[in-house]
């Protein structure tokens, strides 16, 4: 990104307001069959990496990726979409744990 380590993480964070937290997500903690397909759905469908954890597929993290200007959100190397373990099969469904 060619940003110091301070200004990479603030700019992350500041991203991170800016699009805050899509419906499906806050409407949805503490249940444990949300399809997957529909948080891709709302977070960019090929812009986005699932991450899940444990055996019941609980939502551990949601990578998106944006310009480097943090403008717009551009569609996500190879090699962050291969670390996507949500399953991508039709009708996947995670956990989405409230806290």
């Amino acid at each position: 990104s060619g940003l110091s380590a301070v200004d990479y993480v603030s700019s992350a964070i500041a991203t991170q307001k800016y699009i805050g937290t899509p419906d499906i997500i806050s409407k949805n903690a503490g249940r444990n069959n949300v399809l997957a397909g529909d948080i891709r759905t709302a977070y960019g469908s090929d812009y986005v990496a699932l991450i899940c954890k444990g055996s019941n597929h609980a939502l551990s993290e949601v990578r998106t990726c944006y310009s480097s200007d943090l403008q717009n959100q551009i569609p996500c190397p190879s090699s962050v979409l291969k670390q996507d373990n949500c399953g991508k099969q039709r009708g996947s469904k995670v956990s989405i744990y409230s806290f």
